[in-house]
């Protein structure tokens, strides 16, 4: 009826060992942010670039920094749906490898398509938009599957 106190630390133990190495939401929140953030920062420099190149925003116009804005909106958009990412805390999500690699990646790339596909002329330069974000995101995934197969190793093992 009563459990003995000397199974208590076990359990505890256990339960530490089968979390140890997984992400918290606040972890994947600073993933996003950062994979925004450096995203946008060189989107924002190959903008500049090409500007000062004169291959975009030629006119001599009020719209001629609009380039940069339509920047950062791309890479906010791919932040925003990058937030299925917090499926991977399931164990059922975890443990897929092809489940994990679309809650990372599916609706960045659906929304990536969308622009592409709604910018008639341009896609490319959409899509162009989008890269830097999906390889700073490519990057942390293999980082996350690294530390998922890590955790499930055994102590023994290499």
């Amino acid at each position: 009826m009563w459990r003995s106190q000397s199974s208590l630390p076990d359990q505890r133990k256990a339960s530490t060992i089968n979390t140890k190495g997984m992400k918290t939401p606040t972890q994947y929140l600073i993933t996003i942010a950062v994979s925004a953030l450096l995203a946008s920062v060189l989107n924002l420099a190959a903008v500049f670039i090409l500007q000062q190149f004169g291959l975009i925003a030629t006119a001599d116009t009020d719209m001629k920094n609009l380039p940069y804005g339509f920047a950062v909106a791309f890479n906010l958009v791919l932040a925003l749906m990058s937030f299925p990412v917090f499926f991977n805390l399931t164990p059922r999500v975890k443990a897929n490898v092809f489940s994990s690699a679309a809650s990372f990646f599916l609706l960045p790339l659906l929304a990536m398509l969308s622009l592409s596909l709604a910018m008639e002329e341009d896609g490319w330069s959409a899509a162009l938009f989008c890269l830097p974000y999906f390889i700073i995101l490519l990057v942390f995934f293999i980082r996350s599957r690294r530390d998922i197969h890590q955790a499930s190793r055994q102590p023994g093992q290499r």
